[in-house]
């Protein structure tokens, strides 16, 4: 994330994202919290929550409903200029242009209860950002890391188009090497994770079910800053993607193609970590481990 916002700046991205990017289940938030409060309020650790990459602030919303105050930072103007219309009218809400290895910047030392990071670790200078949490973090705190993968379509034919011909075959040479990341699920992360927080999970129990219009796989193509990048480079009209969605189309025949006929499903990937005490050994290092990151 640091100084790029990877694409996620360009407008028509922001406008589609906030239309076509799914939201996660009822079941990942209660987890979420649970972890932090076994269930209960009765702590006070319903204060604070940074939702750190935010985007247009599908997250943030949520968070909103379980939290005093919940505050979403991203680097990018344009998905805060969409988030904060989504989010308008929420008085416990507001928005941070920030990057995420800066959180220390904008919030005291031990002031945060919770931090929440869905589909965004990948961009981030990892270490920084973990020494930065654990700043900011009460003791206990915690923080949520989350993401899921390009949808597969249960359709055969379809998916081979949708999924490897256009994600991993037309956009390819497009992808910063945080994708990857993410399309490796998250596993550096979390090994890293163990090394500065206690109590560390993963769980690997969710998934996202679609049932998408033909409209809808196009919006979510849209969504993608390679889709404009591959766009830019090909002003010829149809290029390998119209292409490759008219056959999607065709596929899927229907009336209008607004109609909900294509099904599929991803996995979702959740990692919990709590900032640890300062007499457990991990909180002994992590003293030493965070000042010279920041410093």
């Amino acid at each position: 994330m640091s100084d790029n916002s990877f694409g996620y700046e360009l407008e028509s991205v922001a406008n589609n994202y906030i239309k076509y990017r799914p939201t996660y289940p009822k079941k990942l938030y209660d987890t979420i919290l649970a972890y932090l409060s076994n269930g209960s309020e009765a702590d006070d650790r319903r204060g604070l929550v940074v939702d750190v990459g935010c985007g247009s602030g599908q997250c943030t919303r949520e968070l909103s409903k379980h939290f005093k105050s919940v505050i979403g930072i991203d680097n990018s103007a344009a998905q805060l200029t969409e988030a904060k219309q989504f989010c308008a009218g929420l008085d416990n809400v507001e928005f941070k242009l920030l990057a995420a290895e800066n959180l220390s910047s904008a919030f005291e030392e031990g002031s945060v209860d919770l931090i929440t990071a869905g589909m965004a670790v990948h961009w981030f200078d990892m270490k920084a950002f973990y020494s930065a949490s654990l700043r900011v973090l009460k003791s206990r705190g915690a923080l949520a890391v989350f993401g899921y993968l390009i949808p597969t379509l249960y359709n055969k034919e379809a998916n081979d188009i949708f999924h490897h011909q256009i994600f991993r075959g037309i956009f390819e040479r497009y992808y910063p090497s945080g994708v990857y990341r993410l399309f490796d699920e998250y596993k550096e992360e979390f090994s890293v994770m163990k090394l500065y927080f206690d109590d560390t999970v993963r769980d690997d129990s969710f998934k996202i079910e679609y049932n998408f219009s033909v409209n809808e796989i196009f919006g979510l193509l849209r969504s993608a800053p390679q889709y404009c990048y591959y766009k830019e480079d090909h002003p010829e009209h149809p290029d390998d993607v119209d292409i490759a969605l008219e056959k999607l189309a065709e596929i899927y025949k229907t009336n209008s193609r607004d109609e909900k006929v294509a099904r599929g499903w991803t996995p979702i990937f959740l990692l919990l970590g709590r900032k640890p005490s300062s007499d457990s050994q991990i909180g002994r290092q992590e003293a030493k481990m965070i000042e010279p990151r920041l410093l």
